[in-house]
């Protein structure tokens, strides 16, 4: 029966530790904590970061010490421990996005006062590759999310947005891969916008929640035929109604 070093018992290990001179333990565990010291310190070991959703003042966490700048330039992704809940994550951002110049993966629900700083951040992100994103859109998120250069993979979960979405930005995106899922885009003007500005789209994947749809060719005739490099599409409405 094999067994492994952590299950033996501290008794044990204190028997084993007796046969030792003081001077050879010390310097054999010494040495172990160097090994983990540049183990930890090398440019080699990158992070996966999962936030969840803390209770204490999250300014006061977000600037803790222990978030240092070694660690935070080698962190590649950021997601929530528990999938389409409230984090800690936006405030992260808040503080730290000028460090996290490796991270590619970036994964984040939003309430409506975190979207500013957030867009903010989006800028700071130099390397940033893959955005999943879950919130009630706003013309500035829109424009922001547009505006990564770097970003070629972008998931969205929309709301119904409670302000006007123009459909003209100067921004145009390198996203080739884009899933979508709208509560309410009756009248076209996220996907609009969105397809009209990412001339590199090669695949589509789009869900509309809508209650009530109008018009709903738009999508094919509107932007559908401006993108030269989109091969792969599915669709699929919820609708309950839909007008010609």
């Amino acid at each position: 029966m094999k067994s492994c070093i952590e299950h033996l018992s501290i008794e044990l290990w204190i028997e084993i530790f007796s046969y030792l001179e003081a001077h050879v333990l010390l310097q054999a565990f010494t040495n172990l904590n160097h090994y983990f010291d540049q183990l930890i310190a090398s440019n080699y070991l990158l992070f996966n970061v999962r936030l969840g959703k803390i209770h204490q003042n999250s300014l006061e966490y977000s600037i803790r010490p222990y978030w240092s700048e070694k660690i935070l330039n080698r962190i590649i992704s950021i997601r929530p421990i528990i999938q389409h809940k409230i984090s800690h994550i936006p405030e992260f951002l808040r503080w730290h996005c000028t460090k996290l110049i490796q991270l590619k993966s970036l994964t984040m629900k939003l309430r409506g006062r975190e979207i500013a700083y957030v867009c903010s951040a989006l800028q700071q992100l130099k390397s940033l590759h893959y955005l999943s994103i879950e919130c009630l859109p706003n013309q500035i998120l829109l424009d922001s999310i547009l505006a990564v250069p770097t970003l070629h993979i972008c998931q969205l979960e929309f709301l119904r947005p409670i302000t006007p979405i123009n459909c003209y930005s100067k921004n145009i995106s390198n996203i080739e891969v884009l899933d979508i899922k709208l509560q309410d885009d009756s009248y076209g003007s996220i996907i609009n916008l969105l397809l009209s500005h990412m001339p590199k789209l090669k695949r589509l994947e789009y869900n509309n929640y809508d209650i009530y749809v109008k018009n709903r060719e738009w999508i094919f005739f509107k932007s559908l035929f401006i993108l030269p490099q989109l091969r792969t599409i599915k669709a699929q409405w919820s609708s309950n109604y839909s007008s010609p």
